[in-house]
């Protein structure tokens, strides 16, 4: 499962604390793999003392880190979603990150509205299901796990479903669809999703 995964037993050891004089870019990426792998949904965020108002933040898609700009709104764009590159690397030796990720600072990945909302409803016993977390008629809570999707972390928070484009994630707050490969191809808000008959308002 791509992007939100779920995590094994082999692979949660924890990496040894980082130092200025450890700090390459196979180390970098180790430590946020010891942070991020066991939990699935959530990023790490890195933010230069010199510019506060950059951020960025780091999760895993697949088995690797992939990195994004955190913008003034806790959201991430999609489109600025890229793999960490050793072409790029330009952290190495600088105290602040290696004491960022020793006392990492974590936060739930939302990403900003992306894509065509229609993407995300699916079908369930000739229903069509367009918010994941209510019943048929849209007047009951429920689990995802009523259609049909399986829960990836241990506290029920993340849940996927495979469909025919790719697999659905639901999260606390959002409904996201991603292609076998982890492309995101389209991401709402659970609230933000609209009833049969009423039109979205332009993103």
């Amino acid at each position: 499962m791509p992007f939100y995964r779920t995590s094994n037993s082999s692979e949660t050891q924890s990496a040894p604390p980082l130092t200025i004089d450890s700090m390459d870019f196979r180390s970098y990426c180790k430590a946020n793999e010891s942070i991020l792998i066991a939990r699935p949904g959530r990023g790490l965020i890195l933010q230069c003392p010199e510019s506060p108002h950059f951020r960025e933040v780091n999760f895993m898609v697949g088995s690797e880190v992939y990195s994004a700009p955190l913008h003034e709104d806790g959201l991430i764009d999609a489109d600025e979603i890229g793999c960490l590159d050793p072409r790029g690397w330009d952290f190495e030796g600088e105290e602040w990150v290696v004491r960022q990720l020793n006392k990492p600072e974590l936060i739930d990945i939302r990403l900003r509205p992306y894509g065509e909302v229609s993407d995300l409803y699916f079908e369930h016993e000739d229903f069509e299901i367009r918010n994941p977390t209510l019943s048929e008629c849209g007047r009951f809570k429920v689990e995802p796990r009523h259609y049909g999707f399986m829960k990836i972390s241990p506290d029920d928070t993340l849940w996927y479903r495979p469909v025919p484009q790719g697999s659905l994630v639901v999260t606390p707050t959002q409904v996201i669809l991603m292609d076998e490969s982890g492309q995101i191809l389209a991401a709402r808000d659970i609230d933000a999703i609209p009833v049969p008959g009423e039109e979205e308002a332009p993103v």
